[in-house]
């Protein structure tokens, strides 16, 4: 009988082989720490591109910095917001010291103005003829004095004409004289407490009690 060219040449009589060379098992791979690995390995190149662009080396850090820049633009908007106010009442203080100083210009103006008319007019008692008229008077931006609309002499004048025991005698009074002192005496009494003038009050109260 032939040999049989395919027959393995190792094989033992009977008809058993011997078992294949088999490679050794590999350890069972853990995904896991594959994957644990992988994102530490992209945290890591993540780190480092963000170190080059913004000056740190983790997000936590990128937070942190954030954080303190927010606070520094709200410190400084407090600060500038402060400022403001404090100018903003800087100016508010001066505009009201401006206007008070204008009203009192005013109504230093406005006294000169009567006063002056006043004497012209011959008036016995100049300053409780600025009492009755002050009140009255107004001074436009050129400085031009009125009193209730007239200019300061017309309104002193009709003041005297209407109260003549304000303004100086031009002559002897007649035989009513007595009445009419008594009348005039009164009537200035009720002007100096209507306006308030409590040292003429005073003097014609004495004045009164001597007659």
């Amino acid at each position: 009988m032939a040999d049989d060219p395919n027959a393995d040449k190792g094989a033992k009589p009977g008809g058993e082989n011997p078992p294949p060379n088999t490679p050794p098992a590999s350890p069972p791979t853990d995904l896991e720490a594959v994957k644990a690995e992988a994102a530490a390995n992209a945290l890591a190149g993540f780190n480092e591109q963000l170190k080059g662009i913004a000056g740190v080396d983790s997000l936590d850090a990128l937070k942190a910095q954030a954080e303190q820049a927010e606070a520094k633009a709200l410190e400084d908007q407090g600060k500038y917001r402060e400022l403001a106010e404090a100018a903003q009442k800087k100016a508010d203080a001066a505009e009201a010291k401006a206007a008070e100083s204008q009203t009192l210009l005013n109504q230093e103006r406005a006294k000169v103005a009567i006063v002056g008319a006043a004497s012209q007019a011959g008036a016995i008692d100049v300053g409780l003829v600025h009492t009755l008229l002050g009140g009255a008077a107004s001074v436009d931006q050129d400085g031009t004095v009125t009193i209730g609309g007239k200019p300061p002499g017309e309104a002193v004048k009709a003041l005297l004409e209407e109260k003549p025991y304000l303004a100086a005698a031009s002559g002897k009074q007649g035989s009513g004289a007595g009445a009419s002192g008594g009348d005039s005496h009164e009537s200035k009494l009720a002007d100096a407490k209507k306006a308030g003038n409590v040292g003429e009050v005073l003097k014609l109260q004495r004045t009164a009690g001597g007659n």
